[in-house]
């Protein structure tokens, strides 16, 4: 998904895409405003647990992001904080709260692991789902689960296959020998799992050749959404002997009419790069595009293919400032992680922003940069003092990180 995205947004795209696939749901920006008047403290362990288990609860919230606190405090993790965070993992429940939990499941790691084995050879999908939840979120760190994410791939069943699939978006190209499995669920009838198949087929790159005259098949002949990964997908395994893909994108960047479809073609030749120049005519055609939706993908692989990055930061610093596009602006800033320094002041402006999501995101991005953006540091700690619990927890992420910090968790993976 390769790639992760805000903490914010990590249940909408993570549980939610595995029953739904390609169409990931949209946080509104207000949604987990929550009122602080007569809301309970959460000062212990207990506590969190009590209030974390209550759906009725004022601090569910507050008291799901404590649990994972408490728990690295602790000697040992309780079992029933760890049952009960794959509880809030499972499909169907508050997304939030499954938000809240990811993070909790982050900050504990390989102590999920021994729950999340039982819960991956369960006979319940609901337990396998939340099981390659928790795995997306642990990475790496869950690699030995592996066997059992190519067992659920092979099985030929198309919930397991995406629940999977999500789950080995946290690996990134460290999960090589399930390749030929996931090439495999290209095959699938299942435009979803197709999709998710190439979230995971672009984290290997030119690795991921065996699976090339497929892509091209889908490509050709795949729905819309398909089309579009599988473009990323041939852009970033690059040039081959087989196929010549750069006229290839351009002809279905010519042809398409869906402005994700467009979008994602974008990002493939952003991925070939400089082999991509043929392509400039085009992509600069869309930058003036009514569809303003696309224009910062145009942005994006005119910047990758010809190093303009005056034009990007102009982009995207209007799409930042729109509602409308200001999440595609969020998506390419992870696709450009370190890069993304020249848009530091950018980001340092959205942490004010209105939307409790839009200051997390800004808060995770600036942390992704490290000690280059130590001169954020006052703005991001203002919102340790933030109403919106996850905002909070961002910013201590994002600080933790800017300052090198050794206790500083992994931040949100990009997400499409």
């Amino acid at each position: 998904m390769l790639m992760f995205s805000s903490q914010t947004l990590l249940a909408a795209i993570g549980v939610f895409s595995i029953l739904t696939g390609c169409s990931a749901a949209q946080s509104d920006g207000t949604a987990h405003e929550a009122s602080e008047l007569n809301k309970p403290v959460i000062v212990s362990l207990d506590d969190a647990l009590t209030h974390s288990a209550d759906n009725k609860s004022p601090a569910q919230l507050e008291a799901t992001l404590a649990l994972g606190e408490f728990a690295v405090k602790a000697e040992s993790v309780r079992p029933e904080v760890i049952e009960l965070l794959l509880e809030h993992l499972k499909a169907g429940g508050d997304q939030l709260v499954q938000s809240a939990a990811e993070v909790s499941v982050r900050k504990l790691g390989k102590e999920m692991l021994p729950s999340v084995t039982r819960a991956i050879s369960s006979d319940r999908l609901s337990e396998q789902i939340a099981a390659c939840n928790a795995i997306k979120v642990i990475g790496p760190g869950a690699i030995e689960l592996l066997p059992q994410l190519i067992k659920m791939l092979e099985s030929g069943d198309t919930l397991p296959q995406r629940a999977a699939l999500y789950a080995l978006q946290g690996f990134g190209g460290q999960a090589f020998e399930s390749i030929d499995a996931v090439a495999a669920c290209l095959e699938s009838h299942d435009f979803n799992v197709q999709c998710m198949a190439c979230r995971v087929l672009e984290n290997y790159g030119s690795d991921a050749l065996p699976a090339e005259k497929r892509l091209v098949q889908i490509l050709d002949n795949g729905v819309p959404s398909s089309r579009g990964w599988a473009a990323i997908v041939l852009g970033a395994i690059g040039p081959t002997d087989e196929n010549d893909i750069v006229p290839m994108l351009i002809a279905r960047l010519s042809e398409t009419r869906a402005h994700v479809e467009k979008q994602r073609i974008l990002l493939g030749l952003a991925h070939l790069g400089r082999e991509a120049k043929r392509a400039i005519p085009i992509v600069t055609e869309f930058m003036n595009s009514r569809n303003h939706r696309v224009r910062p993908h145009a942005a994006y692989a005119l910047y990758k293919i010809t190093d303009d990055r005056e034009l990007l930061v102009n982009v995207l610093s209007h799409a930042l400032g729109d509602r409308n596009e200001r999440q595609d602006a969020f998506d390419l800033i992870n696709r450009l992680e370190g890069e993304s320094i020249f848009l530091k002041a950018e980001l340092i402006d959205q942490l004010t922003a209105q939307e409790e999501d839009v200051r997390e995101q800004a808060a995770l991005a600036l942390g992704r940069l490290g000690s280059e953006a130590t001169d954020a540091l006052p703005e991001v700690k203002k919102l340790l003092d933030d109403p919106d619990a996850l905002v909070r927890d961002a910013a201590a992420h994002a600080i933790a990180a800017i300052t090198a910090s050794p206790t500083a968790d992994k931040l949100g993976e990009p997400k499409e």
